[in-house]
């Protein structure tokens, strides 16, 4: 499996398993990890306690920033993204819907269908 470099360092701290499970629940967005690590904590519920608490040791009270994807090729995931998100709302999905569907924004989702006309609403110039 080819990782980008960061995911890589992740893997050599908290193993493969669980930096692919962060990718898939946190890909995309910043997440805190808090300097001490309980058993209770989301982050050990997910990943196992002992990763969790190497995480807590590597990035004490720090914010990282996870990949989207596990190679870092961000245009090729962007544009499969979109592609779904542009299916979802043809399926009827509202915009919040598809957001959590895909783990993203509703900012994402009205961007991407921003760019397409909806015939029902009326032009202002």
């Amino acid at each position: 499996m080819n990782l980008s470099p960061f995911l890589y360092g992740l893997t050599e701290i908290i193993g493969l398993k669980a930096t692919l499970l962060l990718v898939e629940e946190h890909g995309g967005t910043p997440l805190y990890v808090p300097s001490k690590m309980t058993e209770q904590h989301p982050l050990a519920t997910l990943i196992g306690v002992e990763a969790a608490r190497k995480l807590a040791q590597a990035y004490p009270g720090e914010v990282i920033s996870i990949a989207l994807n596990t190679t870092g090729d961000h245009a090729t995931h962007a544009a499969q993204r979109r592609a779904r998100i542009r299916e979802l709302a043809a399926q009827g999905l509202s915009q919040k819907q598809i957001a959590r569907e895909l783990r993203t924004t509703d900012r994402t989702v009205r961007k991407v269908l921003g760019a397409e006309v909806d015939d029902r609403q009326v032009g202002l110039f």
